[in-house]
């Protein structure tokens, strides 16, 4: 059998059983870098020098080694489940980059810096679309998860409590809805001119099911592609370096709460990570509080009525000592 036809029956398997969105970078991981280059083997002959071969020449390609990554992580999965098939003797992608890749540390996120996220948003209301500057406002303001913030509608806005109940994301297209990650819904605290926005989108809507970022039929919201695509005309406008992409807003929003005090736990919170260390992982860098009570500790001076003390004290030679 080859690692295509295995890998065609594998993600047949598992759709339906892993969220959307990790079957869709599952796909594209095996459409656009395994299996162009190994699909066409045997899975005996997928060696771990076969495989250190395709890595090597991935990165003379130049590919992001973020691709790279996802790519070696995705047939790494894969040939696990055909160990456990009885269809090869080992996996050959386990350890396969050690040494070809840098190291595989926690990066930090990409975030804009405040001027340049203001410049972004001058820049999406320029585009003469009638969703995009308030969608893009409202990410930069709650942090949400890009399914998360198109699957919102009229009812998740609770005005009173100056909140979005978010239960739900969209993935687009045949893959629909499906709960937020992590499977948990959360409340995420909102700003009083984020939430006037929310508003006066709500009040344009005649259900409370309606979306609030609706696509052309109304019955679904946009779809997340015409999000990024808009996010890259708006970035252009801006000026922008090329690494922002949409996800760069939720990292904005996050960073700058951390960088102005507020507690990893809370913004933890409101980003609906699992943990508090993934929090702190992540944002880590712009953990920075000033403290000026405890650096003023290094400047106090000792006493010096013990050091004159024993200026003061007569010295006895250590032969006199005796």
């Amino acid at each position: 059998m080859t690692l295509a036809e295995y890998c065609g029956r594998w993600l047949a398997v598992r759709t339906g059983r892993l969220a959307p969105n990790s079957i869709r970078a599952y796909a594209s991981a095996l459409r656009h870098h395994v299996l162009p280059a190994l699909g066409a083997l045997e899975l005996e002959e997928i060696t771990q020098p076969v495989v250190r071969g395709w890595i090597a020449d991935q990165l003379l390609r130049q590919r992001p080694v973020n691709s790279i990554k996802s790519a070696i992580g995705t047939l790494s999965t894969i040939l696990t489940d055909a160990l456990i098939d009885g269809l090869v003797l080992h996996n050959a992608a386990h350890g396969a980059a050690r040494r070809l890749l840098a190291d595989n540390r926690i990066q930090t996120p990409k975030a804009m810096t405040p001027h340049e996220l203001d410049a972004f948003l001058l820049a999406a209301r320029t585009l003469g679309s009638h969703w995009a500057s308030d969608a893009f406002y409202v990410y930069s303001r709650t942090g949400l998860r890009l399914g998360e913030l198109l699957a919102l509608q009229k009812r998740s806005i609770l005005a009173n409590e100056e909140a979005l109940r978010v239960d739900q994301q969209y993935h687009g297209g045949k893959f629909g809805f499906g709960p937020p990650k992590g499977g948990k819904a959360r409340l995420v605290e909102v700003p009083r001119k984020c939430l006037a926005v929310l508003l006066g989108r709500a009040a344009q809507l005649e259900t409370a099911g309606t979306f609030l970022f609706p696509g052309a039929t109304l019955h679904l919201p946009i779809h997340p592609g015409t999000v990024e695509w808009a996010f890259d005309q708006a970035a252009g406008i801006a000026q922008l370096p090329e690494h922002f992409t949409v996800h760069s807003l939720r990292h904005t929003y996050a960073s700058i709460l951390i960088a102005s005090g507020a507690p990893p736990a809370w913004v933890q919170q409101q980003l609906g990570h699992a943990n508090y260390q993934i929090t702190v992982d992540l944002y880590g860098s712009w953990l920075r509080q000033r403290r000026p009570d405890l650096l003023a500790v290094l400047d106090q001076e000792p006493a010096r009525h013990g050091i004159a003390r024993v200026e003061r004290a007569k010295v006895i030679p250590l032969r006199q000592r005796r």
